[in-house]
């Protein structure tokens, strides 16, 4: 599913709320489950065949030996990115964290022009490239990296790592930009950006630094997330809040040796 989650005070315009609606609606069009006497047709669908490529990609972030499958992956969707009609986002790029890469992306200027820069809002789209690890193989049907058509509760339905966490996801989030951007003629309702990252799968230990580095850069008023679930096949739905994550670390400091529970532990 997509999320959406504003940022206080920010409040959307009319247009504003009904385009991200609409993005939404065009994300879960494009994943919308097959019948099958449509699989064979759909191998000819440049949705399908941008998610085969990328799915081939084995980005396991958890994993040293797949760190340049990782930065594969980024460079891939950045050139995916600069292939958006009229040059949309020929900004792409990747850029370095310490750890494995991101991809950021800004519009064009020219796709925004007609909009007031004083009161536009700007949405930034966020996914990421990495994988969860893919053992043991001997339990996986089909080659993991492998795109392969199949059926799950009596639907017609894709197989491979990523394919819905997340490289799926993030290039239906892509492909219903380029819907809006044929029917407006190159134009875009807010300024977009693009955040892709490749460590989503190991906790994104370098994301924090990154983030606070590039302020600027990354400055939006509201985040989509293509990473996620949806409510149901066919149904599409906006998640406004999710309840996030908390780690700790607990030290216990005791004696230099074990002390019975009787009355010299039971003290301690």
């Amino acid at each position: 599913a997509a999320r959406c989650r504003p940022r206080a005070p920010m409040r959307p315009h009319a247009p504003e709320r009904a385009w991200i609606c609409a993005a939404t609606l065009l994300c879960f069009a494009a994943m919308a489950p097959l019948a099958p006497a449509a699989l064979a047709a759909a191998a000819e669908d440049p949705l399908l065949r941008d998610v085969t490529e990328l799915v081939r990609i084995p980005s396991v972030s958890a994993l040293p030996e797949h760190a340049k499958d990782v930065r594969a992956a980024a460079e891939w969707f950045v050139a995916r990115l600069k292939r958006t009609p009229g040059g949309v986002f020929a900004s792409a790029r990747v850029e370095e964290t310490g750890g494995h890469p991101v991809v950021l992306a800004e519009a064009s200027e020219a796709s925004v022009a007609h909009l007031d820069a004083a009161s536009v809002a700007t949405v930034t789209i966020y996914g990421h490239v990495d994988v969860q690890p893919v053992d043991p193989l001997e339990l996986w049907d089909s080659p993991p990296f492998e795109l392969t058509a199949g059926e799950m509760g009596g639907e017609a339905v894709y197989f491979g790592r990523g394919s819905t966490d997340d490289k799926g996801n993030l290039l239906a989030a892509l492909a219903g930009v380029e819907d809006l951007l044929a029917e407006t003629d190159g134009r875009l309702p807010v300024r977009l950006k693009f955040f892709v990252e490749g460590q989503e799968e190991i906790g994104s230990p370098q994301l924090s630094a990154f983030i606070a580095s590039k302020k600027e850069v990354l400055a939006t008023d509201y985040v989509f997330s293509a990473d996620g679930t949806q409510p149901g096949l066919g149904k599409a739905g906006v998640v406004l809040g999710l309840r996030g994550a908390m780690a700790m670390q607990i030290d216990v400091q005791g004696p230099e040796r074990d002390l019975h529970s009787g009355f010299w532990g039971g003290a301690v």
